[in-house]
Parts: C-alpha cells; sequence; structure tokens
C-alpha cells in the first residue's frame, strides 16, 4: 500500500513536469501524457491489489492450516482417549476371565502350556468325554486370549485410521489381523503393557490351526446328537478345512465321519 502511493506520487509529479516543460504550441501532447500517467496508476494498483489479495489468501491459508491441525490434534487426544478407556476395560474384563489360572502378561506361556497340551489330546482322542474336557481346558483360555485380541485389534485401527492408513481386513482372524498391524503401530505410554504381548502372541497363533477345536466341537455333537447337526454343512466345513490346510482332521473327525457311513448302510 505505501509503495503504491509513493509510485503514484512519483508519476503524478513527472506528469506535471513533462506538463509543465512542454511548450504550449504542443497542447496535443498534453492528453498522450496525461493518458499514460493514468494508464500507469491504473497499473500501479491493479498490481496493488493482487499483491493485496495475495496477502489475504495466504493469511487465510495460514488461518485454515492452524484450524486443520488443532482439529487433527483434537482428534488424536479424543482418539488417545477412547484407546486408553478400551485397554482399560480389556484389563479388567480379562482378568476377570482368567479367574485366578494366570495373569495378562502371561497368555503367551498360558497358551504354551495349556492349550497347546490340550490341542494335541483333541486331535488324537477318539473319546467325545475327553475331547469336550480337553476344548473346555483349551477355552479357558482362549476365550480370554480372544478377548484381548478383540480390543487390540479395535485399538490399532483407531491410531491407524486416525494417522490416515488404509486398513483391509481381508477376513483376517483377530490374531492375523494383530499380528499384520500391530507392526506399525508406534509404541506410547497407553500400549507399553500390551503391545509386545499382542505381537508375540498373535504371531505365535497364527502357526495353529485352531479351527481343529470347532470341528471337534461339531463332530462331538453330531456324535452325541446327530439330528441337531447339518450333516452336509459340517461335511462341507471338513472339506473346506483339509483343502485350505492340508491337514489332517481330529480323530474324533474321523469318528463322526464312519458313524455316518454306518448309519447309511
Amino acid at each position: 500500500m505505501k509503495k503504491s502511493l509513493i509510485l503514484t506520487v512519483l508519476v503524478f509529479i513527472f506528469a506535471s513536469l513533462c506538463l509543465f516543460c512542454i511548450p504550449i504550441q504542443q497542447m496535443s501532447a498534453y492528453s498522450s501524457i496525461f493518458s499514460v500517467a493514468v494508464a500507469l496508476i491504473a497499473v500501479i494498483w491493479f498490481y496493488n491489489s493482487l499483491q493485496l489479495q495475495s496477502t489475504q489468501l495466504d493469511e487465510q491459508r495460514k488461518q485454515f492450516q492452524l484450524e486443520f491441525n488443532n482439529i487433527k490434534l483434537e482428534s488424536k487426544r479424543n482418539t488417545l482417549l477412547l484407546v486408553k478407556e478400551i485397554l482399560i476395560d480389556m484389563d479388567k474384563k480379562v482378568t476377570d476371565e482368567l479367574d485366578g489360572i494366570g495373569k495378562l502378561e502371561n497368555m503367551l506361556d498360558l497358551f504354551i502350556h495349556k492349550v497347546l497340551p490340550a490341542l494335541s489330546n483333541i486331535a488324537d482322542t477318539a473319546d467325545p468325554n475327553i475331547v469336550m474336557e480337553e476344548i473346555h481346558k483349551c477355552n479357558k483360555i482362549l476365550i480370554p486370549i480372544n478377548m484381548f485380541l478383540i480390543s487390540m485389534k479395535d485399538v490399532f485401527k483407531l491410531i491407524l485410521e486416525n494417522e490416515g492408513e488404509i486398513i483391509s481386513e481381508n477376513n483376517y482372524t483377530n490374531e492375523m489381523f494383530v499380528n499384520i498391524y500391530g507392526k506399525k503401530i508406534k509404541n506410547n505410554a497407553f500400549l507399553s503393557k500390551y503391545i509386545g504381548i499382542a505381537n508375540s502372541l498373535s504371531g505365535f497363533m497364527i502357526q495353529f490351526k485352531l479351527e481343529v477345536i470347532e470341528l471337534a466341537s461339531l463332530a462331538v455333537i453330531g456324535l452325541k446328537s446327530p439330528r441337531t447337526l447339518k450333516n452336509e454343512e459340517f461335511i462341507s466345513k471338513i472339506n473346506e478345512f483339509k483343502n485350505n490346510n492340508n491337514v489332517w482332521v481330529p480323530k474324533i473327525v474321523e469318528v463322526y465321519l464312519e458313524s455316518l457311513k454306518t448309519e447309511v448302510k
């Protein structure tokens, strides 16, 4: 603004000097000098208006950026508060569900020393009663573990989505999701107690085919209460498991399949 005023004054002074110096006989030059002066002044003020608009736009951009940063900061703060609430609630529920058989911090040890032996027994046992006992042992550990993994999955999704990460679940199991996305999470005060457990536990669990528990459970139901189970759907599930994993099925499932052949005869 100040520069524009100075330039305008200078143009006016220059035009005045030119008019003063031109002889009266050359009156036609007056209009030309006046036109040029007016044009220069118009250009000066047009340029000044462009600068003013540019300054205003720059100030608006800075204001919008500041507001955006404030919104982003508030969103992050709200996300962390929600994460904290989820973790506190999860910790209490998992501890209650474990019911004294162990602590949240040693769930990996519980999985190794209690679930894996029970899985081995489920795989090798043909007695429905023993199978159900072993399934019950597994569930006492797997239920709190699954509660833990579901909560960690929710926490990871909240944090990553808040950071602009695109989440693709792709029908992942809870342990698969936690194992994949847990590596992208930065540790912080809220997560320090849990993230190591989540990553190590999920990484270990995906190595085992926990679907055998469901198959064994359905086989027991089919043997004890045949009318309550839809045989075609269960056989389809068994075949799908075999095709996807190329592994054996529990002995109790084999017993169930043999019982179907006996019924047909």
